[in-house]
């Protein structure tokens, strides 16, 4: 998307509006506002999403609570679009046709395989997500 002069310098006037003496982006008021709880949820995932307590929800088939963590933590802050929860960035969550069992393993190899992340994103939208009945637009990926 490109942005006009004008529109830019719009911006600029109304985080000078929130921030008074702001100079860019490393400016320490609006990195506190908008760095720093997003770092929190860095932390959650790091607990909730670990390797090890994914793959033990897998090894108890608990692909309810697998999916339940990773909807706290798709809520937990701005970054996804959750306005349409059935159509929005966590709306394949929320699909009464997922396959779960599938999904959390699709999902934890794409979180933690041995293979390059791109080789494993790849396999995730392209060879997962393309082949189940939930359409491939669901995921935020």
């Amino acid at each position: 998307m490109d942005l006009s002069k004008q529109k830019v310098k719009e911006l600029v006037e109304l985080l000078h509006k929130w921030y008074p003496k702001w100079k860019g982006f490393s400016d320490l008021e609006f990195m506190e506002d908008e760095v720093s709880y997003k770092k929190a949820t860095i932390e959650k995932a790091k607990e909730l999403l670990s390797k090890k307590e994914l793959k033990r929800l897998i090894d108890e088939k608990k692909f309810d609570e697998f999916i339940e963590r990773l909807d706290t933590i798709g809520k937990d802050n701005n970054l996804l679009w959750r306005s349409v929860p059935m159509k929005g960035d966590l709306g394949i969550l929320y699909q009464p046709e997922l396959d779960r069992p599938s999904f959390c393993n699709a999902m934890f190899d794409l979180l933690y395989g041995e293979r390059p992340s791109h080789t494993r994103l790849k396999n995730f939208v392209g060879d997962y997500a393309k082949r189940k009945p939930v359409p491939h637009e669901h995921y935020a990926i």
